[in-house]
């Protein structure tokens, strides 16, 4: 079966503050919205979850971080128990033993494999959200992180840029990321490694935006 997940005309407001004004949105692959606190993005997320207000024939999960303290995440999703691939996975997931709470409630939801999984700021690092991708991806599971954090956007293949509660610019991120000039504009930077390579491309050094560690230094070998 082929799945679909589909958001048209939504508005939201909060105050008289228009947060989202007839937005609409597709999700085909997994992607991240990125903006500052404040700007609707834990309200979106309710407010689609209590509403139901998309359309959808697949199964559609929310996570939503708590502060509280957990230490033994093999307790918590009774580890002895999971199949070896599941095992595997929550070794790598859990190799930084922070946010354990907000890594097993995620990981409660992932296990049961829905097509959609919408995700709000859990704080994650860019290693961690990229293990989390390689898992969805897997699984035919799409993933809709939200987050404040531009340095984790090189690990999804498409962005919403969020600025005073509306979405400023989204698109695919490499083609995103290129539009260096309107990022600075939107008062958004580029992530570490594509800021750097941007950099070193003007020295000729490097001829492509790169994501991460090992593709810079496999381009400045060349």
């Amino acid at each position: 079966m082929k799945y679909h997940f589909r958001l048209e005309n939504f508005d939201l407001k909060i105050n008289e503050r228009v947060l989202f004004e007839h937005f609409s949105m597709k999700l085909s692959c997994s992607c991240v919205f990125v903006g500052e606190s404040g700007s609707g993005k834990t309200l979106f997320l309710k407010t689609i979850e209590t509403q139901k207000c998309y359309d959808t024939n697949g199964t559609v999960l929310f996570v939503f971080p708590k502060l509280t303290s957990l230490k033994n995440w093999k307790e918590e999703l009774d580890f002895g128990n999971l199949s070896p691939q599941l095992q595997e996975f929550c070794i790598a997931f859990f190799q930084n033993h922070q946010r354990i709470k907000s890594k097993c409630d995620l990981v409660k939801k992932l296990f049961q494999f829905p097509q959609y999984l919408f995700c709000d700021d859990c704080h994650f690092s860019l290693d961690e959200i990229l293990c989390l991708l390689s898992f969805c991806k897997e699984n035919h599971i799409i993933l809709c992180y939200f987050t404040n954090d531009i340095e984790v956007i090189p690990g999804f293949p498409y962005v919403f840029l969020l600025k005073y509660g509306k979405v400023v610019m989204e698109g695919e991120t490499l083609l995103v990321l290129k539009e260096e000039k309107v990022l600075k504009k939107l008062g958004y930077h580029l992530p570490f490694y594509p800021n750097m390579s941007t950099q070193l491309q003007y020295y000729g050094l490097v001829k492509k935006l790169v994501f991460s560690k090992e593709e810079l230094e496999e381009e400045l070998w060349k």
